[in-house]
Parts: structure tokens; sequence; C-alpha cells
């Protein structure tokens, strides 16, 4: 069963510098093996704002870097997946314009990680998210063409979800997903999928990859902004 979040002891744990130790201790990508995380953090390391500024590290591995509840408070966090997957609500819009479940789920786990909801409320929000989950695929196994983008939406908004119930990776990873899932809908990609309607197969892909880099650098000055805040 949920419990209210207890703030204070997690963040007891949070760190104000990253080192290559505790980067290594996260099992990075093949990418970045100890030498080269050696190379970038030193002997001091960095603070989490030097990490957002770093240059030969992408956007994606900064997030991965910084998405964790050694980095960022855990209330914070659970914003940010609000947040992302807040961005997915146009696609959803589009195909069931008058069904507001994934509106009134991000609602009170918004509340609820502000301590302002209850457990029970946040619970019962997630099952009636479960229900459109389960609605829209059963849609799509019928061959309802609009099933697949709806059901996007709904995905990722259930996995946003799951940062209130995961534990510490658990939780960066869930954030991470709903980051992932609302990116190629934000910063102008309803405009990069309309094109692909009419666009050639290229020109769509290029569309969608610009938008989607777009929606990385601006989430990233998300968790910019919410480092300077925290």
């Amino acid at each position: 069963m949920l419990e209210n979040p207890d703030y204070s002891t997690k963040e007891m744990n949070m760190v104000t510098r990253l080192t290559a130790d505790l980067v290594w201790s996260w099992s990075p990508c093949f990418c970045y093996p100890r030498e080269r995380l050696n190379a970038i953090y030193g002997t001091a390391g960095l603070t989490p704002i030097e990490v957002c500024d770093l240059p030969d590290v992408s956007v994606e591995d900064k997030l991965w870097t910084l998405l964790r509840e050694e980095v960022l408070p855990v209330r914070t966090l659970r914003l940010l997946a609000c947040k992302w997957a807040e961005r997915v609500l146009p696609l959803w819009e589009r195909y069931r314009p008058d069904d507001r479940c994934l509106h009134e789920f991000i609602a009170v786990a918004r509340r609820y990680a502000m301590d302002e909801a209850t457990a029970e409320e946040l619970m019962v929000a997630q099952g009636v998210v479960a229900r459109a989950v389960r609605a829209v695929r059963a849609a799509g196994a019928a061959g309802a063409a609009w099933a697949a983008e709806a059901a996007w939406a709904a995905e990722a908004v259930w996995a946003a979800g799951t940062v209130w119930t995961a534990g510490a990776a658990e939780a960066a990873e869930a954030v991470w997903a709903a980051g992932a899932a609302g990116a190629a809908w934000f910063a102008g990609a309803a405009e990069a999928a309309e094109a692909a309607e009419a666009a050639e197969a290229a020109e769509a892909a290029e569309a969608a990859g610009a938008a989607s880099s777009a929606a990385r650098a601006a989430q990233l000055m998300d968790v910019r902004e919410a480092l300077l805040e925290a």
C-alpha cells in the first residue's frame, strides 16, 4: 500500500558533487568506461550544474546522470515526472477529447507529491488510468487506427505514475521513461507528426528527430532550473 512520501530522510542522502566513483556505481553504458569518467569528473568531482554544462556529454546522458534521488529531491523528481507526462496529453486529447482521466491522474499525482492528496486518492486515480490503458489497447487490437497513439500517451502517463511506488534507482528510471515518452510531443513535435502525413518519410523522420532533440534540451533546462531552486 502506498504511503505519503517521507522526503526528509531521502534528502539527507543527496550529494553536492558527482564523482567518477559515484557515477560508476550506477553502471553507465559501455560508452563511459572508467577512464572516461575519471577524465570527465577529475579528482574533485563536479557539481550537478557543472554536469549540465559539460560540452562533450550528450543531453540524454546528462539527464540519465542527474535524474536521481542522490542529485534532486524526491519531490522535485516526482513533479518533473508530472510535468513531462503532461506533454503527451495533446496526443490523448486528439483522439479522446472528452476523456480527462489522464489529466486528473497527473493533477492528483502532483498534489500527492506536495503532500496535498492521500495515498488512497492516488491509488484510485492510478486505477482509472490503468483501465484507460486497457481500453485503448483493446481498441488497437480491434483495428482502431487512433488507438496506437492514444495508448502511447496513456502509457506515458502510467510511466510517470510508477514513480510513486519506486525506490531510488527505479524512481529515476520512471522519471526518465515519462520524459522519453513525452519528448516527441513537446517543442513542435505535433507539427512534425502532421508533416508526416503529407511529407516524404525521410523528411518526416528528420522533423521528428529535430523535435525530439529540442524536447530533450528543454528537459535539461527543466532539470537545471530545478537544481538552481533546490
